[in-house]
């Protein structure tokens, strides 16, 4: 187990950075928008928590893992641009079978 002293982390009043992230296609442009479910500040850096209400089986949690790892990456690098602060990891939790992976 972990043991960590929780402290909370405050977003400036005005955010520096959209959640986005642009790609450009032929003549569209894509915006993925998020919102991070917890951002603990620990003494190594930030951690990035997102909870997965998937109804998924212990043998597809690698796959399905897989399938959020850029969300989880955007959050990372959103984080630490209006933070000013490092990711030091990026979690995944599944609420059923009640397992974590980090990402």
């Amino acid at each position: 187990m972990l043991a960590t002293t929780i402290q909370p982390v405050k977003a400036p009043s005005t955010p520096s950075w959209p959640m986005d992230d642009r790609r450009e296609t032929t003549d569209e442009v894509i915006i993925v928008q998020g919102i991070i479910d917890m951002l603990i500040k620990t003494p190594e850096g930030l951690l990035v928590i997102d909870f997965k209400t998937d109804d998924v089986a212990g043998e597809q949690i690698a796959e399905r893992s897989n399938l959020y790892q850029r969300q989880l990456e955007l959050y990372g690098r959103a984080a630490e641009a209006i933070l000013k602060l490092k990711v030091s990891g990026r979690w995944l939790y599944f609420l059923k079978p009640g397992c974590a992976v980090e990402v």
